[in-house]
This record gives C-alpha cells, structure tokens and sequence, in this order.
C-alpha cells in the first residue's frame, strides 16, 4: 500500500509533511518518496527511488515554499524515479499540476481500457514524463502498454486526464472524479493545480484517507497515526467522496457513478477488527501486511473491501490509548536503500 499525506494552513507545508510520511510510510511504503507544494502560483517538486528521509538528504524537500502541499511514499513496484510520485503535468517549461495517489486494480478494473486512455491523453498533447520505452516487449505488466511495447504508470495516466478535464473547464474535484469514474480501480489520490493555490483536491472510491483540524490549518493523510500532536480527531472520507481540503474545513461530494461494490466498514467490523487486532498482538509483535490480513476475513462480501480503513482506525485507537507502541525497523530493499517497516508491539 501507498502511503500519502497532504497539508493546507499557515505553516510552511514542506516539514510537516516530511514529518507525517515518515511515521506512515512504515505500513507497507518507504521505497519511493516524493513531494510537491505550491506558493505564489507555482509548483515545486522533489522524488526519488528511496525513503523519506533520503529524500530529505539528497533532494531539496525540506526547503520547498508554500504552506499547502502533498506528499508521498510508494510500495514496492518496477521503475525507477519516474515511477515516484507526485506525477506533474508541465506546460513551456512550468508545473501546472501535481497528483499523488493509493491504488491498485481492482475487479471491475479494465486493463484495455487503461491503455486506451492512456492514449487519449497521449494523442491529445499531455507528456507522461513515467514513460519507460525499453521494457522488454515479453515481459507481462498490468501498466498501461502502448502499441510499441512503452509503458506508462497508471497514476502518471490519471494526472494527465484530471488536468485535462480541468482544462477544459471543470474544478479539480469534479475533474477527478471524472477520471476516477473513466478509470475505476481501488483508489485514493490528491491533486494540486497551480490556478487553484488556495485547496488539495481529493478523490476516494475504497483506499483509505483521513482528515484532521489544528488551529493553524487542515491536515490528510492515508493514517491517522500520521497527524501530528496538536491534530484534532481524525474523520474518515467516505467511499466514492471527492471534495477539497482548505485551511481549517473541507467539502464532500458524491460520485455520479459507481463502478463496483464496496463492503460497508459498519459498527460490527469496527468491532471485530479492533478484537481481532488484539489476538494478533497478544501472539506478539506484527507488521502491517500480517495485521491486514487479520482483518480481511471480518468484511462481508463485495468487489472490493476498506481493510485498511479499519486497521488505521484500530492502531490510531490503541496508540491514544497507550495499548500499543509502532516502532520503525529497517530491512534491506531492492534498489539498495533501507526500507521502513512499523511493527506493532501491544504494550
């Protein structure tokens, strides 16, 4: 799972942002990094194949201006640091816009059609700067995949069909919700354009995404075991939502479409995955992947599910509570760096 985090207020955006992804990219992220603010009109922007804090070391991401922006830690996958996100769309030289997403396919996800788009936007003007034009044509990839054998990242696809959409004339919201009706997959994402400095436009249909107030400005991120001290209670978007986070309030939408069904995060699983997560831990100390997969089983049936949802709840509950203590270790990953791993100890 991705990991992604965003801040709108009076503070520079930049530190706490970096501060906030480095306590959830440990659910499963840390092997790519990236960041992207905007101030005075402008987009600025730093990635890199590696965790956050390298991207801290190596890159200018500390010192990005701007007291809005979006950050980002990816999950393992092919690429090298054109897959990273945040994915830009650039005009003459100038970032217009910047998308960070959570994703994966899902069953009601139509592989053909994702390289179809992919080359609608293509075809209409908008660079994918993901585009990798040596992959080897046997390898298999669930990438959009052009008729030359290129392939493209899906998020990269879906940044140039928002910005598109805004074009032409809609709002970022309304913009993606319409790419994430063009393109449904189980998704959460966040966009920045740089004629709409004042907000983050969001879009969710399953993944999961939390928001949360402080007196200086507006916090969202995938955990709410991210938000930082002085961060009120955390509120979860609702499925098929999309809306804008500003400086202290957001607004919601409904999607005009919905492409599968998703299993209701109801009062029982609340309760089942809290008691299931406990079993877990009294067994002893657990990452993210094997606590999810503690929880999967308690949703009822459907296309798609909110396991993550219900874990980031569990583990957000029993850190207030002082039940349990999420402590970052490093393991070798496969591009060289140390990746973050969170391991949860009941205390």
């Amino acid at each position: 799972m991705c990991n992604i985090a965003g801040y709108v207020g009076t503070k520079n955006a930049a530190p706490i942002l970096l501060e906030m992804m480095m306590k959830e990219e440990g659910f499963c992220a840390g092997y790519y990094a990236g960041i992207a603010t905007i101030d005075g009109g402008k987009i600025y922007y730093e990635k890199l194949v590696g965790h956050t804090q390298m991207l801290i070391d190596e890159k200018n991401a500390q010192t990005l201006p701007g007291n809005i922006g979006i950050c980002h830690g990816r999950s393992r996958g092919s690429g090298g640091q054109g897959f990273a996100h945040p994915f830009v769309t650039e005009v003459n030289g100038e970032t217009v816009s910047a998308y960070i997403a959570n994703g994966n396919n899902a069953p009601f996800t139509d592989l053909e059609e994702n390289k179809k788009y992919a080359e609608y936007v293509k075809n209409a003007g908008y660079e994918m700067k993901s585009l990798i034009t040596d992959y080897p044509k046997e390898k298999k990839t669930n990438y959009p995949r052009f008729d030359n054998g290129d392939i493209v990242h899906i998020s990269d696809v879906l940044c140039q069909g928002i910005t598109k959409h805004v074009d032409e004339g809609m709002t970022p919201p309304k913009a993606m919700e319409k790419t994430f009706i063009e393109l449904p997959s189980e998704l959460v994402g966040l966009y920045l354009h740089r004629d709409h400095p004042d907000s983050i436009a969001w879009a969710r249909t399953n993944m999961p995404i939390f928001i949360a107030f402080a007196d200086h400005g507006t916090y969202i991120a995938s955990a709410p075991t991210a938000f930082p001290d002085d961060a009120g209670d955390p509120i979860p978007l609702l499925p098929y939502t999309y809306g804008t986070v500003s400086n202290n309030f957001y607004t919601t939408s409904s999607f005009s479409e919905k492409k599968g069904k998703i299993a209701p995060l109801d009062s029982r699983v609340r309760t089942e995955s809290y008691k299931a997560v406990i079993e877990s831990l009294k067994e002893g100390p657990k990452d993210y992947k094997t606590l999810l997969a503690v929880i999967a089983p308690i949703f009822d049936s459907a296309d798609v599910i909110q396991g993550e949802v219900a874990l980031n709840e569990v583990l957000y509950s029993l850190e207030r509570q002082g039940k349990v203590k999420i402590d970052p270790v490093f393991s070798n990953g496969p591009y060289g760096p140390d990746v973050p791993k969170n391991i949860m100890t009941l205390i």
